[in-house]
Formats: structure tokens, C-alpha cells, sequence
């Protein structure tokens, strides 16, 4: 740093030769003695040049990006649309389906010891989705669907807590499997993947599913 009391004065031979050198080392060639630069002038250029060679420094050995692939893409977008539509909507349905309560009991003339099982919902399902098959992305969606729900899964319990997934697993019902088989449940994860196919521009998208 150069004093108040010196900062008018004339630029050393000193600092103009440390000038030369550090533009030059920033790519540019300049004889400065010249220029009647003043010390405070050639102080804050050397700091200039300085700084311009360590930013082209930084350029220079930073690693190049990896380029995302297509694929790649589309998982990552699949798996943003899963944590912004889907995650809140499950724990608002699942409620629900957890109101519904059933008792299923092995037929005690059949059974020398029968047993009790707690069913919530409103039964199980099978579904699917069709889709106009020349649009390849509704192929790799579906195909990216079995992967993003058992993650969905996952943000889901975790949203209900360690306690409570606990208590549903030690009744026999996992968070899992209704998650996977409830008619609602089932539905909902349906139209999550159908709705991500609309946006990727995949057409004519049918919902089927059944009460298995």
C-alpha cells in the first residue's frame, strides 16, 4: 500500500519494473516508464494485473463441467416433480386411507389358531398407463417410475416420522405396501407419473387401474 503522503509522487523504478512484469505475466506487454504514472497509479494497476493473473490461473485449472446426458436430465427432472407434487399430496391422502379400517381374521373352522390382520384403505390395485408409443420418453419415464417411487417412498416416511412408520410396520401393514397397493394410493402415484409424461410432450396418456 502506498502512504496518503506518496501517493501523488512519481512511480519508483521499482514499481514500474514490478508493473511490466506483472502485466506481462497477465498477457499484456507495456513499457510504463513513460506514461508518468504516479506511485498510488502504479500501486493499484500491479494490483489489478495481479488479480487478472490468478482469475486466469483459476480459469485454466478448473475442471471442465460434465455434460448431462439426456437420461440424466430426465431423472433429475422426474425426481424434482416427485419431491414438489408428490410428497405432500401422499401424506395428505395416506390420512385418509389410514381412517379406513379393516379387520381380516382367518375363518376360525378352518384354523386351529386364527389370527387377526388390520387392513387400512379401501382394498388393493393394479395400474398402469398407456401412451401414444412414439414417444420414446414415456417409455424411459415408465421405465424411471419403479426407481422414483420406491424414493418417494422414502421422502414419504420420512415426512411421517420414525414413530409412526414403526407403529404401521409392527400392525403388519409397512408404509411400503400401502403406499404400492392402496386404490388411492396407487392413483395418486398414476397420475404423478402420467403428468410428468404430459409435460415431457409424451400423447394420449391412459390411466387404468382395477381393485386386484
Amino acid at each position: 500500500m502506498v502512504s496518503e503522503k506518496n501517493a501523488n509522487k512519481p512511480a519508483t523504478k521499482r514499481q514500474l519494473f514490478a508493473l511490466f512484469l506483472a502485466s506481462k505475466a497477465a498477457g499484456r506487454t507495456h513499457d510504463y516508464r513513460e506514461d508518468g504514472l504516479t506511485m498510488k497509479q502504479a500501486s493499484e494497476l500491479i494490483v489489478q494485473f495481479n488479480g487478472t493473473k490468478v482469475s486466469m490461473y483459476v480459469n485454466k485449472s478448473a475442471k471442465p463441467k460434465r455434460k448431462v446426458s439426456a437420461d440424466e436430465q430426465l431423472k433429475s427432472d422426474f425426481r424434482q416433480y416427485v419431491e414438489d407434487h408428490y410428497v405432500n399430496a401422499a401424506v395428505s391422502t395416506l390420512e385418509r386411507v389410514l381412517k379406513q379400517v379393516s379387520i381380516v381374521a382367518d375363518d376360525p373352522a378352518t384354523t386351529k389358531k386364527p389370527k387377526q390382520y388390520i387392513f387400512f384403505g379401501s382394498g388393493c390395485s393394479v395400474g398402469w398407463l398407456t401412451w401414444d408409443k412414439r414417444n420414446k420418453k414415456g417409455e424411459k419415464i415408465q421405465k424411471l417410475s419403479y426407481e422414483m417411487h420406491r424414493y418417494a417412498i422414502s421422502l414419504v416416511a420420512a415426512k411421517l416420522g420414525r414413530k409412526k412408520v414403526n407403529d404401521l410396520q409392527r400392525m403388519g401393514a409397512p408404509i411400503g405396501a400401502i403406499l404400492s397397493q392402496d386404490y388411492e394410493m396407487n392413483q395418486l402415484w398414476l397420475h404423478i407419473e402420467r403428468s410428468f409424461m404430459e409435460k415431457c410432450g409424451v400423447k394420449n396418456i391412459q390411466t387404468h387401474i382395477h381393485y386386484d
